[in-house]
């Protein structure tokens, strides 16, 4: 949560990213988008950061041009062809590249932005029943992803509802 335009996080948004740190972690290794906000989510979270990744910051225009939306809405955008689904599986691949990062057994915290959430999470794990992940993604929201030589399983991490505002 910020105050718009800025790109520093409000009282709200770092009360939120305190709650959220104190229920997560510990990380063998936190990535982050380069905007400030981001970094400065998971500093507030109370996770140091590791490395920041240009590929975390921005869609590409014409990669998702009706956000917020569903993560039903995301698959069909995903299986559709064209520029979503040539970012959503770029995204699932850095991703990848951190999960693959970390020792067995390990965690890693990666903290990006809506939309990118929806689209790496829908290619990363295709098969799956996406509609019951719900919504988008709103402030301080993500998913858990199960990994194992490959993405096993999603689970959509929601925040209290007080705070539940979609980041648009």
């Amino acid at each position: 949560m910020r105050l718009k335009p800025g790109q520093q996080l409000s009282r709200e948004g770092i009360e939120l990213a305190r709650l959220v740190g104190a229920e997560s972690g510990p990380f063998d290794r936190v990535v982050s988008s380069p905007l400030a906000r981001a970094v400065e989510t998971a500093v507030e979270m109370g996770f140091g950061v590791d490395e920041t990744l240009a590929e975390l910051a921005r869609m590409p225009p014409g990669a998702f041009g009706d956000w917020p939306a569903p993560f039903a809405s995301v698959s069909k955008l995903v299986g559709a062809g064209g520029a979503a689904t040539e970012f959503a599986n770029q995204t699932a691949g850095a991703w990848r590249g951190v999960i693959e990062s970390v020792p067995d057994g390990g965690k890693a915290l990666i903290v990006t932005h809506g939309g990118i959430i929806e689209l790496g999470a829908a290619a990363a794990v295709p098969a799956a029943e996406h509609r019951s992940w719900g919504g988008p993604i709103g402030y301080c929201e993500g998913v858990r992803l199960t990994f194992d030589e490959d993405f096993l399983s999603c689970q959509v991490l929601r925040v209290p509802e007080r705070y539940r505002l979609i980041a648009n």
